[in-house]
């Protein structure tokens, strides 16, 4: 029997990031499936250098055994002021595929940069040792950043050569895919004006190549949730059932956060006696606290486990995340909305941005977004939406009509099985194979 083996590049566990957790459920859903799974990421030494928040290391579930982990050290020394990493986790892809040249390998990243380029740079010389007849087929999956990042910045800074490069990589891989459509039609969007600008035609291509993947959830971890963890998480957490409302999320100003404290500080919530939970970490989280500090009905977690997510999800009367358009990020699923949904926790209050709405589903609560400015008339009308959703939610709705929107809810979330999402990669992977 042909050994098959799946690998995944991208930046996994501890960073906190929907993606890391996709790329675990992937790994588990390959095992399933019959396939060596293995994860090539980043050393935890770099990323604890790269100010990235990251989870505590005592609250990350272990992966099923046979799964594999490889964390790559650099190779070469100082003289190579950057990419040491990178060739370091090239040399791992090759390395596997040394131990066995009849067989069969799937590689797929997820965020195109820099993960596209030592997936390419690793098949390359795959090919270069044992020759084109070696069994592997490529993977790429764009996510945000890789569009709202790369791609939207290189092009309002004129870095066209930088928007050319993403683009070819994308489709240099056997299997170009999007988390969404929103994030395939800003694609679509960027490659039209590159091609309009220096004459390219990345447009035509991406509409005959690329397709629609959604990440990948494992949706038992939040339909199965045993009663007793429930209440043994939030008793830990001292966590009183639908008496709080959740933002579990990396704590960035893109996201709302500073919206949703002021629409929730003006609201009917407080004297209600309910709390407004603020669990994650990330680069606004100091200045969220301290904005918050004289506010004693909302408190903060930073160490949330795997483990507790669900529970904690599970016994909010309300999930809110209020992304916005914003220069430096747009949520282009929202894999932490599904996840919510997942629980039936209380109606999930959002905003209509970006591919939020491929992640809902409508089954949710939509409020107004801000933009990028930190005050103003879009800010102060946010937080004014904001506050009119949370108390329709959670103190005006009818427990009938929150029942009717979370069922709804969990139904939609469940095409996002791990299993279904894996079963149409394979496919995908094999057609590509036969082609």
């Amino acid at each position: 029997m042909t050994r098959k083996t799946f690998v995944i590049v991208v930046r996994a566990d501890p960073i906190v990031c929907g993606h890391s957790t996709e790329a675990r459920n992937l790994a588990e859903a390959a095992l399933l499936a019959g396939y060596e799974p293995y994860i090539v990421t980043w050393s935890e030494e770099l990323l604890e250098r790269s100010g990235l928040p990251l989870k505590p290391k005592n609250a990350i579930e272990p992966y099923s055994e046979g799964i594999t982990i490889l964390r790559p050290a650099p190779v070469g020394n100082y003289k190579i002021l950057d990419g040491r990493y990178n060739l370091g986790m090239t040399s791992a892809i090759v390395d596997l595929a040394s131990q066995d040249p009849t067989m069969e390998m799937t590689i797929m990243c997820l965020y195109l940069q820099p993960h596209a380029s030592i997936v390419l740079d690793a098949v390359e010389a795959i090919r270069g040792a044992w020759g084109e007849d070696f069994d592997v087929t490529t993977i790429a999956e764009a996510v945000g950043s890789d569009v709202t990042n790369l791609l939207s910045n290189a092009l309002v800074d004129g870095n066209f050569g930088a928007a050319v490069t993403v683009l070819t990589q994308f489709l240099a891989f056997d299997i170009p895919v999007c988390v969404s459509q929103f994030t395939l039609d800003e694609i679509m969007r960027h490659a039209l004006e590159v091609d309009a600008k220096i004459n390219t035609n990345f447009t035509s291509r991406i509409k005959a190549k690329a397709a629609l993947s959604y990440p990948a959830l494992c949706c038992t971890d939040y339909t199965e949730l045993p009663a007793s963890v429930a209440s043994s998480v939030l008793a830990e957490r001292q966590l009183i059932p639908n008496k709080y409302v959740l933002y579990l999320s990396r704590v960035i100003e893109a996201k709302g956060v500073f919206e949703l404290v002021e629409g929730f500080s003006k609201s009917r919530l407080i004297d209600a006696g309910y709390e407004l939970v603020i669990a994650g970490c990330g680069e606004a989280l100091k200045d969220v606290q301290e904005v918050t500090k004289s506010i004693p009905s909302i408190r903060h977690i930073t160490d949330v486990a795997d483990s507790e997510k669900a529970a904690i999800f599970n016994g909010a009367s309300a999930y809110v995340l209020p992304s916005k358009f914003h220069p430096t990020f747009v949520e282009t699923f929202g894999i932490v909305i599904t996840e919510a949904m997942l629980t039936q926790c209380g109606p999930v209050i959002t905003c209509r941005t970006g591919g939020i709405p491929e992640a809902t589903g409508d089954h949710c609560v939509y409020a107004v977004p801000g933009n990028s400015e930190k005050s103003g008339v879009a800010f102060d009308t946010c937080a004014e939406s904001l506050r009119e959703k949370l108390e329709l939610v959670c103190l005006d709705m009818s427990e009938s009509e929150r029942t009717t929107l979370t069922n709804g809810a969990r139904e939609y979330s469940l095409q996002f099985d791990r299993s279904n999402v894996f079963a149409l990669l394979e496919s995908k992977a094999n057609a590509a194979r036969s082609a």
